[in-house]
């Protein structure tokens, strides 16, 4: 039987919902580069690989607060079926993986000058072994946050299989098998554009 790790995504209203500064502020695309190191035991456990973000633009405040009415009025299922319904925000790989698309993108700037960006998909994000397990459908969720200094760089998460569901007024994230991976040396990354 597969271990159900829950943890609290740590913000009062949702890892989907949060005030973010003026999208036309930001500018789109940007992309990271970070290491994985999986932690908490299972097969994974110790083993390392690059990940790759992407942000190609930034889903708009309307575009959430209807994901966020969904989960509240609805549940995680009628989310699940808007969330893959989205067009592509931005995309990850995972070492040499496949790249999947990131179905939200979203940026908040906090007071003290740091940053964080979280994204959602609507499929589980392989990892490894993870690739092989079997997997339930309930936990058709992809999420990863990151949490950046003034200068790009910082650290994050990884939640390759998840549950969303609301409780008592905060998002609870139910990973499927292990903790949420942790994304260490995180840092931006250029893009090269056309014809460069």
């Amino acid at each position: 039987m597969s271990r159900r790790t829950s943890i609290v995504w740590l913000i009062v209203v949702a890892a989907l919902t949060f005030a973010v500064v003026p999208l036309e502020s930001q500018e789109a695309p940007q992309r990271w580069r970070g290491r994985i190191i999986a932690l908490g035991g299972g097969p994974v456990s110790g083993q390392t690989a690059y990940l790759t973000l992407q942000a190609d633009q930034w889903t708009p405040d309307a575009t959430i607060e209807q994901l966020a009415t969904t989960l509240v009025e609805e549940g995680q299922r009628a989310l699940l079926k808007e969330v893959a319904a989205l067009p592509p925000a931005g995309w990850i790989t995972i070492g040499n993986g496949l790249r999947y698309n990131m179905r939200t993108m979203r940026s908040q700037e906090l007071p003290d000058g740091t940053r964080v960006i979280r994204s959602v998909t609507d499929r589980p994000i392989q990892f490894g072994e993870l690739a092989r397990s079997t997997r339930s459908r309930d936990y058709a969720f992809g999420l990863v946050e990151l949490y950046l200094t003034e200068d790009g760089t910082g650290q994050g998460r990884l939640v390759p299989a998840a549950q969303i569901e609301l409780e008592h007024g905060q998002v609870e994230i139910t990973s499927f098998g292990t903790m949420p991976f942790i994304i260490n040396k995180v840092a931006p990354q250029k893009i090269k554009t056309k014809g460069k």
